[in-house]
């Protein structure tokens, strides 16, 4: 079972105002204020109506696991999930993909192995020994993925998120690639 959640960077001023400073550092020792989860409704329709983020330049993080950790706060941002999109209808295509994480030069890349393998690998594009290795199974990992993609442009659509055509257009995608596995 995979646990995949989703979360909004706060801006730059509400983390200096906390901090009296500002340092990306911040994000992975205290995420936990750093991060607002897409399920927080109230607090992301506010940062969108007082125009605290960008909906078209989402900064966010992704955390996925299952009984470790496989994608973290050092992962984090912009728009991931188109990332991760883009990431599913190539592996639909071919029997690997691969993509950047956000604008860091942070690697995913996915190999099927068999019926039911999953190769995972995370690594930094300049920094080959810091290489994450990872195998998973298949169809539940691209099923828990979809699941969650389709509940993260859901969830925008549902707080009035302006960009709707692209949001629509990724779920359009994310049940083409459901309808083929």
């Amino acid at each position: 079972m995979y646990t995949i959640e989703t979360y909004i960077a706060r801006p730059k001023t509400q983390i200096e105002t906390q901090f009296n400073y500002y340092s990306e550092k911040l994000f992975l020792e205290y995420p936990e204020f750093c991060y607002i989860s897409i399920k927080n409704k109230d607090e992301i329709i506010d940062l969108l109506n007082k125009e605290s983020i960008t909906p078209e330049y989402l900064n966010m993080a992704i955390v996925i696991k299952n009984n470790k950790i496989i994608v973290g706060y050092e992962n984090k941002g912009l728009n991931l999930w188109d990332n991760f999109v883009d990431l599913l209808v190539s592996l639909i295509e071919k029997e690997s993909s691969e993509t950047m994480l956000g604008i860091e030069p942070r690697i995913i890349k996915l190999v099927k192995k068999g019926n039911n393998k999953l190769e995972c690998t995370i690594y930094h594009e300049y920094e080959l020994e810091s290489k994450q290795l990872f195998i998973l199974e298949h169809k539940e990992f691209i099923n828990s993925l979809i699941i969650s993609g389709n509940d993260f442009y859901s969830k925008l659509l549902e707080y009035n998120f302006p960009n709707k055509v692209h949001l629509e257009e990724n779920l359009a995608r994310l049940k083409d690639i459901a309808d083929k596995i």
